[in-house]
């Protein structure tokens, strides 16, 4: 076989390079339908990373349609929200609140965490109160005696809002895809020579930074707690007149307008919770002596009925006691996550199936999580007299807080 020789006079010679012998090399085209149907299913930050990519990628990432279609593939697959919060009186009144995702397992995802001001009101024995948060569309607002405060865990923005009162209630407009707040207040008033508090609300559209006074409501006794479900904000209410039956005073988003939804027909008294399950309105009734929930669905026809769904049988371990000498039963609160019911009894987690009937012990409970100390800058396990959490249903998304999506 003959040898190959090159010299510097003489260079290699080398095969001659097409546009047409390139074209196999070249990516094949991708149509935009797929790549759109690739990315919606991207963790959020992925997708917030992403939108650098070039122009047509950040219009399409960031447009309604996509941001709709994101969230609606999420709430196919809720995840947990533990939202601790710690009191700091050194730090100004702050406290910190985390934002801790957890989708089963023992490792629960630091998502976020954010300072929010706060005073002696606020703070009752060095502990930070503050209500349930409210969950819409993997936005989370947080409400204390201060100021509410509106956060998008996963995008990491971040709102506070005009001081309003506790009574918020916080959902979307199914008309203008808008976001609102509504805050539940009482006001001093005269009627025959004697002082008399009359309900009033006010609603703030995100984006408008302003609270617009509604309609004065029904002659209600209104609950500070509240629950969104389809547009709708549901308070549980007493009719005052004679203090009995109580009733949902049901605020529309919409049209701004409130209507009255029967009460679940519990016959036996218990500590009743409200919430969003498949959708629909339904209610947790715990037994007085919390050994068993009933579990209540709301069918909104015109035939107004609530059906009972099924009995949770409790555990002495979800029961805690309260009060200086415990002799008070703390019920179990229960949060709906999608066949399964999260059970916090004190400090602790549980785990009920609905199909099976099995309860077990949820290992990444909060009394085994680390939190953010603020003081140090360190993390700390759950201590317990400092700390105030609440379990949320949620859903990721990519849902802005401070543009407006609405014509986009």
């Amino acid at each position: 076989m003959a040898s190959m020789r090159c010299s510097a006079d003489s260079p290699l010679s080398r095969p001659a390079i097409t546009v047409q012998s390139l074209s196999k090399f070249a990516p094949p085209h991708i149509p935009d339908d797929v790549i759109f149907d690739i990315l919606l299913r991207l963790p959020a930050r992925s997708i917030i990373r992403f939108k650098s990519v070039c122009k047509a990628w950040l219009a399409m990432l960031s447009s309604r349609r996509f941001v709709d279609a994101h969230l609606e593939f999420s709430k196919v697959r809720p995840s947990m929200l533990i939202v601790p919060g710690e009191f700091s009186r050194r730090t100004a009144f702050q406290f910190q609140v985390g934002y801790y995702r957890y989708n089963g397992g023992d490792v629960a995802e630091v998502l976020h965490n954010e300072r929010i001001a706060a005073d002696e009101r606020t703070c009752c024995g060095g502990q930070v109160q503050f209500s349930k948060p409210l969950h819409c569309d993997g936005l989370i607002l947080v409400s204390t005696y201060d100021q509410i405060t509106v956060c998008n865990p996963a995008t990491r923005e971040f709102l506070t809002l005009p001081k309003a009162s506790a009574g918020v209630g916080f959902g979307r407009d199914p008309c203008t895809s808008r976001y609102k707040v509504a805050s539940v207040f009482y006001e001093r008033g005269v009627m025959d020579g004697r002082t008399i508090w009359i309900l009033k609300l006010e609603v703030l559209t995100l984006g408008s930074n302003v609270w617009r006074r509604i309609a004065d409501p029904p002659d209600l006794n209104v609950r500070i707690s509240s629950v969104h479900v389809r547009g709708f904000i549901y308070w549980t209410t007493v009719r005052r007149e004679n203090n009995h039956p109580k009733v949902l005073a049901g605020f529309s988003l919409a049209d701004e307008t409130f209507s009255e939804t029967p009460y679940p027909p519990c016959i036996e008294r218990g500590y009743v919770h409200f919430a969003e399950l498949e959708g629909g309105l339904c209610s947790a009734v715990v037994s007085l002596t919390c050994e068993a929930a009933k579990v209540w669905t709301y069918n909104g026809t015109e035939k107004a009925t609530w059906t009972l769904r099924f009995t949770v049988q409790l555990s002495q371990e979800t029961i805690t006691t309260t009060g200086v000498w415990h002799n008070y039963l703390a019920p179990p609160k229960l949060t709906f996550h999608g066949k399964d019911i999260l059970i916090r009894g004190g400090h602790k987690l549980y785990r009920y199936s609905t199909e099976t009937g099995e309860m077990k012990k949820v290992d990444v409970a909060v009394e085994d999580l680390r939190y953010y100390h603020p003081e140090n800058n360190s993390d700390k396990l759950f201590s317990g007299d400092k700390v105030s959490f609440h379990i949320v249903k949620y859903a990721e998304s990519l849902v802005p807080i401070r543009e407006d999506m609405t014509v986009r």
